[in-house]
């Protein structure tokens, strides 16, 4: 009786939107973006590190990306067979980091006073790498049964204090009073190695809330930062723009001046050529006079004479 292999499914988080530091530079992505790349990661394989990660053989596949809003991240579900891989991750000695290519990018620019060289337009995911060096410290993975207390965990704070009647999927404060709300409130629970009180919880909530809410005064009027990076972007598309044809004008400018300059040069070759010729027929004229047979015993006298031109004229006495 042969035995069964089977795979032990396991949950993480793998991106926010943001910025991501990276070697090149600071990267921007935002929320919309990562909506559009997030079923992209299905069906792709788990590898271990980044690195040579195409020549490697898989140790667990992709089941699908999802965001959690209550804590704002995009998780991963993905399943793992291979047995030092699932050692790994028991023995917490590996977290997640998701591999991408990006398809489309634009120009750089400062996001919450934070400058960044790049900003993803869109993308797809490649692979998850299991690695102790994950592009932020909150990629932790969890057991499904891990996932499942963290998530009521995350619920129990919903259905106390929020309201899911807003565009994003929640308000923070009930008006009326809740029983033992002090009590709820100090109430502690560890995520990804770091306790926390349901307080904190709030808070960061809170302001995370308000981040796209702020607006920032202009001459022009007030805009949110979305707003503002919206328009930046425009007018660095605009100075690109102007940039470009600057050049292209420039680029044309020396074509003409150097097609001048060849045809300058050209005219002058002509001309000397000319010049070389005249000169050729009246040194050919000349020998034809000097060789001429003249009667035995009769001497003939020839004269030059330089003109005021530059020629030879010949006077016979």
């Amino acid at each position: 009786m042969f035995k069964i292999k089977t795979a032990e499914v396991f949950y993480a988080r793998h991106i926010t939107h943001g910025i991501s530091r990276y070697k090149a530079g600071n990267v921007l992505i935002t929320k919309p973006v990562l909506d559009k790349m997030n079923d992209s990661f299905s069906g792709k394989p788990v590898v271990i590190t980044h690195k040579d990660w195409e020549k490697q053989e898989p140790v667990g596949y992709v089941v699908k990306s999802f965001y959690l809003p209550q804590d704002g991240y995009f998780w991963v579900e993905f399943i793992v067979s291979n047995k030092q891989a699932l050692e790994f991750i028991k023995n917490q000695n590996f977290r997640v980091s998701n591999g991408y290519l990006t398809t489309a990018s634009g120009v750089g620019g400062k996001f919450h006073d934070i400058e960044y060289v790049e900003e993803v337009l869109d993308g797809e995911y490649v692979h998850l790498a299991l690695t102790k060096e994950p592009k932020f410290d909150e990629a932790i993975i969890m057991n499904t049964e891990d996932f499942k207390k963290f998530k009521k965990d995350l619920e129990k704070i919903d259905n106390k204090f929020n309201e899911k009647e807003d565009k994003m999927g929640f308000n923070l404060f009930k008006k009326q009073k809740v029983e033992n709300s002090e009590e709820i409130l100090n109430t502690s629970f560890e995520l990804g190695g770091k306790s926390y009180t349901v307080k904190d919880m709030i808070g960061m909530l809170s302001e995370k809330l308000n981040e796209g809410e702020k607006k920032y005064a202009t001459c022009n009027g007030e805009f949110t930062a979305e707003e503002l990076v919206g328009k930046y972007n425009d007018a660095c598309a605009t100075i690109k723009k102007n940039e470009e044809e600057k050049k292209a004008e420039e680029e044309k400018k020396k074509e003409a001046e150097k097609k001048a300059e060849e045809e300058k040069k050209q005219a002058e070759e002509e001309a000397k050529k000319k010049e070389e010729e005249e000169k050729k027929k009246q040194n050919e004229k000349l020998n034809s006079r000097m060789n001429v047979n003249e009667p035995k015993g009769e001497v003939k006298h020839i004269v030059f004479q330089a003109t005021k031109d530059g020629r030879i004229q010949i006077i016979e006495e």
